[in-house]
């Protein structure tokens, strides 16, 4: 709830790990709240372009107090290189948001800079579609994998590129397993207490790669 010490709210769009995505209308809502508090309103559209159908809704331009967060770890598989950006209107902010990343990292690397450059001048759509169409057959491929050898339920997501999975068991220590025989997965309390007994799998691995996982994980062969 908004009280009066909230200084912003914080939201992903699209969210992870189930990428839920808000409407315009759900947006417009959002947006009305923090302008009628005077509060700071922070969105993160870091999965925005990987979204397997239609565009999604953006809040940017809407209202001088909205911060859009987003970068090229995710469309663009560089998440290593730890490029982004963040976007704002009011310029008492923008200078506010340079000031405390000046003291946290400076700047990107110079190299890093234009090759991110590059990237997003060149073939940016083409690049995109042909992700999303392997991210899509590999996303397919694992649920598929997964219903037909387990009971597990599965929730598919939209853009980001993870299965949540309940493996109806404890996923901390599910996890804590799989990761002593080589897989890496995420427990699902890692993103709240309603995630307990789920796991979130990253299906973004070469298909050879990710049958050999999902066999790992659900112990069939």
């Amino acid at each position: 709830s908004i009280t009066p010490n909230t200084k912003a709210i914080i939201i992903s769009n699209p969210s992870n790990p189930l990428s839920i995505t808000y409407t315009s209308d759900e947006l417009d809502f959002i947006i009305k709240l923090a302008h009628e508090h005077n509060i700071v309103l922070i969105i993160d559209e870091i999965y925005k372009d990987l979204l397997f159908s239609g565009s999604g809704s953006t809040a940017f331009g809407k209202n001088m107090n909205i911060v859009v967060v987003s970068g090229l770890s995710k469309s663009y598989q560089l998440t290593g290189w730890r490029l982004g950006w963040v976007i704002t209107q009011q310029e008492e902010l923008a200078q506010a948001i340079t000031i405390s990343h000046q003291y946290i990292s400076t700047c990107a690397g110079y190299f890093a800079q234009r090759i991110a450059t590059e990237i997003l001048q060149q073939h940016q759509q083409n690049s995109l579609k042909t992700l999303k169409e392997k991210l899509l057959a590999n996303r397919d491929l694992a649920s598929n994998l997964i219903k037909n050898n387990t009971n597990w339920k599965i929730l598919l997501s939209q853009a980001a590129p993870y299965l949540f999975v309940n493996i109806e068991s404890n996923s901390l220590e599910f996890s804590k397993q799989k990761a002593a025989e080589g897989v890496i997965v995420i427990p699902g309390v890692a993103f709240g207490k309603n995630g307990a007994g789920w796991i979130r799998i990253n299906y973004a691995i070469e298909k050879s790669q990710l049958i050999k996982v999902i066999e790992l994980l659900s112990n069939f062969s």
